[in-house]
């Protein structure tokens, strides 16, 4: 089980970066120690659902996007990226806010059809 998506879907943004927080703060950020951060901050009932659901998205999907969370996180190597290559730091920013964007229109989707 990856704690992230259940926990996304049923507290919201704000308990998937808590989660990702303490887990970053153990030093550890696989989904066995997601789904531990998870448990540890009363997310519990997220967990179980998604179990007893079935859903196997969460187990698939979010172990991909992993590293991209992590250098995300890491401000100032994407500094220093600009800082060496400025042109492929204004690439990196263009896809990012493309991402982004793709991303809002379908999490506004997702909430229109609920």
């Amino acid at each position: 089980m990856r704690a992230p998506k259940p926990v996304l879907d049923e507290y919201g943004g704000a308990a998937i970066r808590s989660v990702w927080k303490l887990a970053e703060e153990r030093g550890q950020t696989s989904g066995t120690a997601l789904t531990q951060a998870a448990i540890d901050l009363d997310c519990l009932p997220a967990l179980e659902a998604a179990a007893g659901s079935g859903s196997k998205q969460a187990e698939l999907v979010w172990p991909r996007h992993e590293p991209v969370m992590r250098v995300l996180d890491d401000f100032r190597g994407l500094r220093q990226v600009a800082a060496e290559a400025p042109e492929r730091a204004r690439l990196l920013a263009a896809e990012l806010r493309q991402a982004t964007a793709e991303l809002e229109a379908d999490l506004s989707l997702e909430n229109d059809l609920s």
